[in-house]
């Protein structure tokens, strides 16, 4: 087995970068193997020096492969003539290498690396990839890889070839893990075991794993790429089936230990005909799925999914009421406290509306505000974080255990909890199915309910791409928004700015609340982040709740749980820092009554893949969007 070979087996591998990669996981030569290039770079087209000017970098806008550089790159080999250290009026320093061939000459120059040039000498042999550019000098190579070769044989690893890129590991950089990765394979992929037989890869002409390693890291070309990542991708997904299959038959040989009486369901019809509203279809749909669950003595695992607005809370109060009629309590465990804290709000208000003898008893408890052991022992709902793990309060009459917003727990917290109630049934709720959830779910783990219709009056949220040169425009259309006494919500990817200059440019919450009282004066503007003290958290966000806020600048704290009806519009500025997901549930922070909503999306960096994820983000407005899973990345290990 691979994974049981160590890397100190690689020749020329120092103490610390074993030491390095072990920091990050990487003990074995199995482990080696499973980090997956996120992109790579095409240098197989060599060229004498005498034709630079002919392959001036231009996009290649055709290439079906996503997973290359979009730019065309070139090689060059030559003798070193010459080399030299520049140095510029302002201090920096520019290294500087004279290559020839029988075609001609050129200069290549790294800028401040001058270790560079301890590695090259006269007459040595080396080639250097890059792209051509032009420049007041003429046309250059600009050198992003080199390589020497002191003897005949040597193989291309960083030049000549399609060219992995990794993601980087503190300490080892991308040209070292590249050397370990090649060096291994010569030694080790003959080793590479198939865990498929060919009964089942044969039909469906996959490769075997030896040469899938091969071709993923080192591929010949752009199909025998695809063909690897097939591969790969096939056995994750077996993989998945399988450990998934194995939950599902373990969870179903399970048994709670006690019954929950059907008869109670008319309590809970009962109170759901008292409501100033009608439930939707699909509300109806999934409260009697997950009541018909509950009452198995095998223990419920099932997802309720839904789009942020659309009723998720009450069908989730439905089924812990069904829990409290009998005699059961309801866990309910949210991923942020001021999530926690909307939930205890809503169930509260929701509690309220029964008559006081059979009116369930709501109780939050957090990291930062541990309720009493009484008032543990006493509810009938709990609310929480991951604070509901180590409840040390008895959590034996647990009936219900409810997750808010899925994907933001691991496993193993999901695991920890469930053991705490370890007879109750699970309920896991989501807006936003990320692909491990949706790969469970196509895989049968758990049982799911879908929420695909919104409360009746409910509008769609109109969402723009709006451009920098209309911003003041959108400034004036927010005030005449704030003049009908509507709220407004502005989100910024950071709290300070970035202390990284490529990263200064990104708005930070901090400073746009200063930009945003100056221009909207007159205005109550008010400014939320994690940062805040859990007392000042909770303040803001009363204030913004009871209309006494005009603007909540925010970072994306407010991303899951804060329910403002009056809120009708979303400034989300460096929308490229979000993923789909994440600019999913911001704008569902709007929309949540009948007025109608907007949100305003502003970019500072353009990118096709930023277009493709805004046009399917802009189709999909206010309804449950399917999409994340096509641009969600590839497993790096």
């Amino acid at each position: 087995m691979l994974y049981d070979v160590e890397l100190k087996s690689i020749p020329k591998t120092s103490p610390r970068t074993l030491s390095r990669l072990k920091e990050a996981g990487i003990t074995s030569i199995g482990d080696l193997f499973d980090i997956v290039p996120y992109r790579y770079e095409d240098y197989r087209t060599t060229i004498p020096i005498a034709s630079l000017h002919n392959h001036l970098t231009t996009a290649l806008t055709d290439t079906p492969y996503k997973h290359f550089d979009k730019h065309a790159k070139v090689t060059i080999t030559g003798i070193v003539e010459r080399k030299s250290n520049v140095f510029t009026r302002r201090g920096f320093s520019m290294q500087k290498i004279v290559l020839a061939d029988e075609s001609g000459k050129t200069t290549v120059t790294w800028f401040n690396q001058p270790f560079i040039l301890k590695l090259f000498s006269a007459n040595m042999r080396v080639a250097v990839s890059g792209s051509v550019k032009s420049s007041s000098a003429g046309i250059i190579l600009q050198p992003e890889n080199y390589e020497v070769f002191n003897n005949e044989g040597k193989p291309h690893i960083h030049t000549s070839r399609i060219v992995p890129i990794y993601s980087s590991i503190s300490g080892v950089s991308t040209r070292t893990l590249r050397e370990k990765i090649f060096n291994a394979l010569a030694l080790y992929s003959e080793s590479a075991t198939d865990v498929l037989p060919e009964n089942i890869t044969a039909p469906l002409n996959l490769l075997h794993m030896q040469k899938a390693l091969a071709a993923l890291h080192f591929p010949d070309n752009e199909d025998a790429l695809l063909r690897a990542r097939d591969r790969i991708s096939f056995n994750e997904l077996f993989s998945i089936q399988l450990k998934t299959k194995l939950i599902k038959e373990s969870w179903q040989k399970q048994k709670v230990n006690y019954t929950l009486d059907k008869k109670y369901k008319k309590n809970v019809d009962a109170f759901l005909a008292t409501l100033p509203y009608a439930l939707t279809g699909a509300q109806v749909r999934a409260t009697k799925e997950i009541i018909t669950d509950m009452q198995s003595s095998q223990p419920m695992n099932r997802l309720l999914q839904g789009d942020v607005g659309s009723g998720k809370t009450i069908v989730t109060f439905a089924a812990a009421l069904f829990a409290f009629f009998n005699k059961k309590k309801t866990l309910l465990m949210a991923p942020t406290e001021i999530l926690a804290q909307q939930h205890a709000h809503t169930l509260t208000n929701l509690a309220e509306l029964i008559n006081v003898a059979e009116r369930p008893k709501v109780c939050i408890t957090t990291s930062s505000n541990k309720a009493q052991k009484n008032d543990l022992e006493r509810a009938d709902i709990i609310v929480g974080t991951h604070a509901l793990i180590s409840l040390k309060a008895p959590c034996d009459n647990v009936g219900l255990v409810v997750v808010d917003e899925q994907h933001k727990f691991g496993v193993t917290q999901r695991a920890a909890l469930k053991q705490k109630g370890i007879d109750a049934h699970m309920l896991s709720l989501t807006a936003t199915p990320i692909p491990r959830t949706v790969l469970l779910t196509l895989h049968g783990e758990l049982s799911v309910s879908t929420i695909d219709e919104f409360p009746k009056g409910r509008k769609q949220v109109k969402t723009y791409v709006t451009p920098e040169d209309k911003r003041e425009d959108a400034y004036n259309w927010l005030k005449k928004e704030l003049d009908q006494k509507h709220q407004a919500f502005i989100v910024c990817p950071f709290v300070e700015v970035s202390d990284s200059e490529s990263l200064q440019s990104v708005k930070a919450a901090s400073e746009e609340v200063k930009k945003i009282q100056s221009l909207f004066n007159g205005y109550s503007v008010a400014l939320l982040h994690g940062r805040l003290k859990n007392a000042d958290k909770e303040q803001i966000m009363a204030e913004f709740s009871c209309g006494n806020l005009d603007i909540l600048v925010a970072t994306p704290v407010v991303e899951v749980g804060i329910d403002v009806p009056n809120a009708t519009v979303i400034i989300i500025e460096g929308a490229e820092r979000f993923g789909l997901a994440q600019l999913h549930q911001l704008r569902g922070r709007v929309g949540r009554s009948d007025l109608q909503s907007h949100c305003l999306l502003f970019y500072f960096y353009t990118n096709p893949i930023y277009s493709k994820t805004t046009a399917i983000f802009c189709t999909y407005a206010g309804r449950f969007c399917p999409c994340t899973i096509r641009f969600s990345t590839s497993r790096r290990r």
